[in-house]
């Protein structure tokens, strides 16, 4: 039995497990895409007048309660136009969330989280149940699913290759990475990497950043050398992280990830969804060859977020959905996660 564990931002955002003692700042999560602007963030990168006017924009959303990917798009069709300033902005923003990231993005209180516990569940299941594959794709950007595939199964996450290798779980972060970044088309010479934000900001026609190719490990500077003096040459590199569009989706992970995980989806056989929107129309349409009767669990926190899941994931072909707005925390908690993969019902 082949199962696929898909977690959006509300499986990070409340991953913290209720019965965790530990003295973490329970506000250092990761956020969700309505406080990923939140001025609490500030002083995480230098700002400029790019980043001031992108900020306000998104602050307006927030405050007006519009959808933060609507804004987004709005951003994006001035800089379509012709808008130099909004395609700068567009980019300070990229740099913003990766400093929010980089902040947040490995919490984890004490290793004990809701993640931990969920593929604790899933590796027993394997071990005793008959439960083979345990394929995990998300669009966070966080790393509270190595952390947790590290302790569970004991397997690093050190390079690209380590997301597939292992015969038990796999993992696909469709949406990039806080520790990838994205080579661009931009040779300069700098003294220090933090050098790179202000300069590529002022300059985005001239950073295009190079078909499907990444580095693993978020630097802003690859093929660079520190200098003992002076400046080095090095290839500019953007935070490999996929903003949140509403109109427009494209996956910031290596192709040959895509394609891997094409090939398996048609072998699915259980479906979990923790925390997930279903606004990625392109996994939407990849979902479309995972068989439609195939027992398919939706974890939310509100009613509203639940329906629009399972509207969503209609769309992608899925027929036999069980849902809670239990949330996360609960549904582990009380072992639903245990009951649907053996399936029994879940509440």
């Amino acid at each position: 039995m082949s199962l696929l564990l898909v977690a959006g931002a509300g499986a990070s955002n409340d991953s913290r497990f209720a019965g965790a003692d530990d003295a973490q700042d329970h506000d250092a999560k990761p956020p969700l895409a309505k406080e990923l602007f939140s001025a609490s963030y500030s002083g995480v990168l230098r700002p400029n007048r790019h980043l001031d006017g992108a900020l306000l924009h998104m602050r307006r959303a927030v405050a007006n309660r519009e959808d933060i990917e609507e804004a987004m798009d709005r951003l994006q069709l001035d800089a379509e136009a012709g808008d130099q300033e909004r395609e700068k902005q567009l980019l300070a923003l990229r740099f913003w969330v990766h400093a929010v990231m980089g902040r947040v993005g490995s919490w984890a209180p004490s290793g004990l989280t809701n993640h931990f516990l969920l593929l604790d569940i899933l590796r027993s299941k394997q071990a005793i149940a008959g439960l083979d594959d345990v394929m995990v794709v998300t669009f966070n950007w966080d790393l509270l699913m190595e952390r947790a595939i590290e302790s569970v199964y004991e397997h690093e996450i050190a390079g690209f290759e380590d997301y597939l290798s292992h015969d038990q779980i796999r993992l696909w972060k469709l949406h990039g990475s806080v520790d990838w970044s994205h080579p661009t088309s931009l040779v300069h010479a700098f003294p220090h990497p933090k050098h790179v934000y202000p300069l590529v900001i002022e300059r985005p026609s001239e950073a295009i950043p190079l078909e499907d190719t990444f580095h693993f490990g978020g630097h802003y500077l690859v093929e660079w050398q520190q200098p003992q003096e002076g400046e080095s040459p090095g290839r500019v590199a953007l935070p490999a992280l996929a903003l949140p569009f509403k109109s427009k989706h494209w996956f910031e992970c290596p192709s040959i990830h895509v394609d891997d995980l094409r090939l398996r989806l048609p072998g699915v056989d259980r479906v979990i969804v923790i925390g997930w929107a279903g606004g990625e129309r392109g996994f939407l349409d990849m979902l479309k060859s995972v068989k439609p009767e195939v027992p398919t669990m939706v974890v939310g926190n509100t009613e509203e977020g639940v329906r629009r899941t399972v509207a969503a994931l209609g769309q992608g072909g899925l027929r036999n959905i069980r849902a809670t707005r239990a949330g996360f925390s609960e549904a582990v908690k009380t072992h639903a996660f245990a009951r649907f993969v053996d399936g029994e019902p879940i509440t």
